[in-house]
């Protein structure tokens, strides 16, 4: 009677071969299929997950997605008792988003959409029906939808009403030659939408914040500078007169109404009429915003709108710009405020 050994090194390594020949066939990555750590130095097993999640992904648009189209009209017919076109579906998401992920992707659109707000691309009820409209289908704020739904719509949306529509003040009363009357002596008073302002020349501009920083920088190169509470940006500077009303608000994700240039980007120094030297800077929002009251109604005397800083109204004249860095810090400005605009506004500024 013979004994026979048998070994069984390196049949682990057959059955993990065929295990991965088996997720390749099936496209499966193997660390699901088989329930193992992913391989390899550093490797967190992430770009299989996406790989997974892609594939699922594409068998759910291209696969099943089109069946569910064709059951869905008798489906839904058959559960509400009538066809619901409006009616849709959602797959569940396939990975868990982090806490990390979810704010970066909300600030991520809220970047985007005040860029858009700036392009005035579209009416604005119809950009506050679309922001609220994302904010709702991601749950970003809860009981949103349950509390915009309580506002009226031209509350909720920012819709003006037409004075003209409806006006009581237009026929019908008994002293108005229209309703059949004799006529009154005195016209009735015109009707005046709550939203509506006298219209005047205005001036708008936002204070710097942090102007101390400013002054001390430019105190440095030996200028005289501008009281640090007078240090402003000017957003409009209208002769026209306007309905400031007209002119509508800045959308700022600051909650005070604030806005934030941040350290770094195009700066300049340059020298504007008669002694007056400016730091100015790149500022998409407050370009956008200035070119919105203009497209509303408002006049801009120079060719270009310039965000800038005036520092001072007596710089030396012999101050060589071209050998000054500029102010490369931060500037912080607060919310927008509304003024009539003061012709003699440049007598009543006293130097620090």
């Amino acid at each position: 009677m013979d004994d026979i050994a048998y070994s069984f090194a390196g049949a682990k390594d057959v059955i993990n071969a065929y295990g991965e020949f088996v997720a390749a066939i099936a496209d499966i990555p193997a660390t699901r299929l088989l329930g193992r750590a992913p391989e390899g130095m550093n490797s967190s097993g992430d770009s299989q997950q996406q790989d997974w999640s892609k594939r699922i992904k594409a068998m759910q648009t291209l696969e099943l997605g089109p069946c569910l189209d064709r059951a869905d009209i008798y489906l839904v017919q058959s559960a509400l008792g009538k066809a619901e076109p409006s009616a849709s579906y959602a797959f569940a998401p396939l990975d868990i988003e982090t806490d990390k992920e979810r704010a970066e992707r909300f600030a991520k659109q809220m970047e985007a959409a005040d860029k858009l707000a700036g392009l005035n691309a579209m009416p604005e009820q119809a950009f506050n029906r679309g922001i609220q409209s994302l904010m709702i289908a991601e749950g970003y704020l809860p009981e949103l939808e349950a509390a915009l739904s309580e506002i009226p719509d031209d509350e909720r949306y920012g819709i003006v009403a037409d004075p003209s529509v409806d006006d009581p003040t237009e026929g019908g009363g008994p002293d108005s030659t229209g309703a059949g009357g004799s006529g009154s002596e005195t016209e009735p008073p015109v009707r005046v939408a709550a939203n509506d302002a006298t219209p005047r020349p205005l001036y708008v501009y936002r204070k710097l914040l942090n102007a101390g920083e400013l002054v001390d920088w430019a105190q440095g190169l030996g200028v005289k500078t501008n009281p640090a509470d007078q240090l402003h940006v000017t957003v409009l500077y209208s002769k026209q007169p306007v309905d400031p009303m007209a002119m509508g608000e800045g959308w700022s994700s600051d909650p005070d109404g604030g806005l934030v240039i941040k350290a770094g980007g195009p700066r300049a120094l340059e020298r504007f009429g008669e002694g007056a030297l400016v730091l100015q800077f790149a500022s998409w929002s407050l370009q956008s915003r200035h070119n919105e009251m203009v497209q509303a109604g408002a006049s801009h005397d120079w060719p270009d709108y310039l965000p800038h800083v005036t520092i001072s109204y007596e710089a030396p004249a012999d101050l060589d710009l071209e050998a000054i860095k500029p102010y490369a810090g931060e500037l912080r400005f607060g919310p927008e405020i509304f003024e009539p605009l003061d012709p003699d506004w440049k007598s009543k500024i006293a130097e620090a």
